[in-house]
């Protein structure tokens, strides 16, 4: 009796707890219905015992974050791959269309009547695949207010260019075109409209072929062949010895000489031309008048009507042509046409002959020293102009031993002939018997300087062709200071021959 008594306190009580379970299994049946199984995983996150339209509302959240970059030419530097600027959901009027869809596809997927397994089996992932629409017009209108969308803001692209030569590199050198930042406005928007159409994040318009472009840039091939070719011509240097002046010559001076003209470079041969004649001009001693200082001490002032250094511009310049073409490096001097012993300021140096007509003696001068003086007659005072002896700076013409001096119905011969100014030279006189003093007033020669002829042959064995010979009268005489000359008296001398021509000149 007891023992059936217990039997139904247990039936009783496993017939309470078979009813409490059964009714929390449909308690739950119930309520998975409208909420998600234990297990169940959206893009990663648990979404246990939520309903759909809380799972939904946290799914929208998402496109809070939405920012679509757009990339492209910065305005100001034209750096390509820069920010333009970002669209945000609010911007473009960005919202989801399938979140319901969503939420459905997942509460048909689980089945609430086996959720009690659902605490049992590993979870269950699910991974949504938004789908979107935005409004195109808003973006448009967005666009529209940036800066880089603006006709207005917009700069045009440059080409590359010969920008010209640089003192600093010593070279021409090519300017890199700009990009600019001309775009094509309409063609940026549609790309925008569909690279967010298809879920991009972002486009970059340069990429893309949106921007206008130099057409001519730094590695044009036109370009780079004038830059080439007139690189070339500035690497000669030249450093002249310009008689006694350094100039200098090198890429500063020479690109004021290059010219450029059907993609080429070329020399301008007028502009070289005009360089050594500037240069001829200023440093040519040719003609000049001189400051001499005298075997007595006193400075005169004199032409050189036939000495010093005379370029020959025409064959310097030809010379100088050649020289940049094969982009020489050297010292030189210019090619002269006419020469003197020395360079610089004293282009006579310190041999010369020094005629002094005053006092009627002469002094050769060899490395500073004197090697001889003598007396000598120089030509008259008392006769035509042409008879009177020039001063001035001139060279040994060339010299002859035994010429003859002809003029009218004579023939007079010398045995050391030294012309130094057309006409004009140096020679022996046998048929005088005395030189010096006041010989010259009265009878001297047509113009000649006559030597005794032990002298002459002395300066003939000492000159040369080029030798200067300086010849010069003074306006007070130094020797007056010193002694009072007494007029030498001398016999009668024999006119010198008028000299119209010699026989034998070199």
């Amino acid at each position: 009796m007891k023992a059936n008594k217990i039997s139904k306190i247990v039936a009783a009580i496993l017939a309470a707890v078979l009813l409490l379970l059964a009714i929390v299994y449909f308690v739950g049946v119930g309520y998975f219905k409208t909420h998600f199984l234990p297990n169940t995983v959206v893009d990663g996150m648990n979404c246990k015992y939520m309903t759909a339209g809380e799972l939904t509302r946290i799914l929208d959240k998402n496109k809070n974050a939405y920012v679509f970059q757009v990339l492209g030419r910065d305005m100001t530097t034209e750096q390509s791959g820069s920010l333009m600027g970002e669209l945000t959901y609010r911007d473009i009027g960005f919202r989801y269309t399938n979140l319901d869809e969503f939420a459905q596809t997942v509460f048909d997927h689980q089945k609430p009547y086996q959720w009690p397994l659902a605490y049992l089996r590993n979870k269950e992932e699910f991974t949504y695949e938004p789908e979107f629409s935005f409004d195109e017009e808003r973006v448009k209108d967005n666009l529209s207010e940036w800066s880089g969308f603006q006709k207005n803001s917009m700069t045009a692209p440059k080409n590359a260019y010969i920008k010209g030569y640089s003192a600093e590199s010593k070279h021409y050198e090519i300017a890199e075109e700009t990009a600019g930042t001309v775009m094509d406005t309409d063609k940026a928007a549609e790309l925008i409209l569909q690279a967010i159409t298809d879920k991009e994040t972002s486009v970059d318009l340069d990429k893309a072929g949106c921007y206008s472009s130099a057409n001519i840039d730094r590695e044009n091939a036109y370009l780079n062949q004038i830059v080439t070719e007139a690189n070339e011509l500035l690497r000669a240097n030249i450093t002249y010895n310009w008689y006694g002046t350094e100039v200098k010559l090198d890429a500063d001076t020479i690109q004021e000489w290059i010219g450029m003209n059907a993609g080429h470079a070329y020399l301008k041969e007028e502009s070289v031309a005009e360089f050594v004649s500037s240069q001829a001009e200023a440093h040519d001693t040719y003609g000049d008048e001189k400051a001499f200082h005298t075997a007595l001490g006193a400075t005169v002032v004199l032409p050189s009507k036939k000495y010093g250094w005379k370029t020959d511009v025409e064959a310097e310049t030809a010379e100088l042509l050649q020289l940049i073409l094969e982009g020489k490096e050297e010292e030189r001097v210019p090619v002269a046409s006419i020469t003197a012993s020395s360079m610089g300021e004293n282009d006579i140096g310190d041999s010369y002959v020094e005629a002094d007509l005053t006092n009627q003696h002469l002094y050769v001068f060899v490395e500073g020293e004197i090697v001889l003086e003598t007396d000598f007659v120089s030509g008259t005072l008392s006769s035509t102009k042409d008879c009177v002896t020039p001063e001035g700076i001139f060279s040994v013409a060339y010299k002859k031993r035994n010429a003859i001096l002809r003029g009218p119905n004579y023939a007079s011969p010398v045995s050391y002939w030294m012309p130094f100014y057309g006409n004009y030279g140096m020679h022996d006189a046998t048929w005088r018997r005395s030189f010096g003093g006041d010989i010259y007033k009265r009878n001297g020669s047509h113009g000649c300087i006559n030597l005794p002829k032990s002298a002459a042959k002395e300066i003939y064995d000492i000159v040369d062709k080029g030798f200067p010979v300086i010849c010069y009268y003074y306006e007070v005489n130094p020797l007056d200071a010193v002694t009072e000359t007494e007029p030498i008296e001398v016999g009668e001398d024999e006119a010198e021959p008028t000299i119209q021509s010699t026989q034998g000149e070199e």
